[in-house]
């Protein structure tokens, strides 16, 4: 009986995704989280605006893009998008608030809160979790937001943070 022996495993994006260690295979997925807590960050009425992330918590890949807010990995794959924004909703009556998520620039998600009245409040709001498909030579995915009152997000300290991830499930 042979055994296989393997020390390394590489996508060709050139980021191990499992090692072999002790007789184990211990996968290495690719993640990225990006935060925003108490950065005061204004969104004006009716007009789709790029969210800004003050902080990467954590970037396996270094694939985070500080500068445009996005995230650009170079291994090809279907990844996990998550996250929540926390708005300050109170000071304005708002009717509605949308967190569109876009790739290479087109919108390919919404996420909307939305009351017939003006009933929305200050909130942490979930984004719908989706998977997206990045070639790994390019592909980008961002977030905007949109309301329809003028309004303020990561607006509080913590506990109430603004965070946007990523997890590479699985490789093509």
């Amino acid at each position: 009986m042979s055994t296989l022996k393997v020390d390394t495993v590489q996508s060709t994006g050139g980021a191990t995704i499992f090692t072999h260690s002790g007789g184990l295979f211990k996968p290495n997925s690719l993640i990225c989280q990006v935060s925003a807590t108490d950065t005061d960050q204004s969104i004006s009425a009716t007009t789709d605006t790029l969210v800004q992330w003050g902080a990467v918590d954590i970037d396996t890949g270094s694939y985070w893009d500080s500068t445009n807010h996005r995230y650009t990995p170079s291994v090809a794959g279907w990844y996990r998008i998550g996250g929540q924004v926390r708005a300050a909703l109170a000071t304005n009556v708002n009717s509605f608030f949308s967190m569109l998520i876009r790739k290479n620039g087109s919108q390919i998600h919404d996420t909307r809160y939305q009351f017939s009245s003006d009933t929305l409040s200050n909130s942490t709001l979930p984004i719908g979790t989706l998977f997206v498909e990045l070639n790994g030579s390019g592909d980008y995915i961002d977030m905007y937001v949109r309301t329809d009152e003028a309004t303020v997000i990561h607006d509080s300290a913590a506990p109430y943070v603004s965070t946007f991830n990523f997890e590479l499930v699985h490789a093509t």
